[in-house]
């Protein structure tokens, strides 16, 4: 349900699935190259997340939202940080951790109610890759000046 496949064959657009996968992927490649000296942790989160929302996965391998967890932990465990960014990794993780609780939420709820539930969990964890986007952006550019 939640990856790029999925949506182009509903739109109808299978002969793209090669294309966009390809785009995917060098976009990626080229955010993590120009990314490639902030925190580790968070080009893991933004990677894992972007690999999710890839290609097909089973309801198990919601496992790759662990490292965005774990990303979004250490963001929150820093303190007062800008703009609060601090209290959104908080409060992300934890929406993402109460979605996790029940991996396979389409196994979790009776139709129609599954649907919701993966729309929302998807949602969720499109936030948080926005959210991580937006982290690294801020963490590449506003580097702590050293008094000289």
């Amino acid at each position: 349900m939640a990856n790029v496949h999925i949506w182009l064959a509903t739109l109808g657009l299978e002969k793209w699935i090669f294309s966009a996968s390809l785009v995917i992927l060098l976009i990626l490649g080229l955010w993590n190259y120009c990314y490639r000296h902030i925190d580790l942790w968070i080009l893991l989160g933004v990677t894992a997340y972007v690999a999710r929302f890839w290609t097909y996965h089973r309801w198990y391998d919601d496992a790759l939202i662990v490292l965005p967890m774990v990303t979004l932990f250490r963001i929150a465990k820093q303190g007062p940080t800008y703009l609060g960014g601090n209290v959104m990794a908080g409060v992300l993780l934890a929406v993402t951790l109460m979605v996790m609780l029940a991996p396979g939420g389409l196994f979790l709820f009776p139709p129609p109610w599954d649907m919701w539930f993966v729309t929302g969990q998807i949602s969720i964890w499109l936030a948080g890759l926005i959210f991580l986007l937006g982290w690294a952006w801020h963490t590449k550019n506003h580097k702590p000046r050293l008094n000289s």
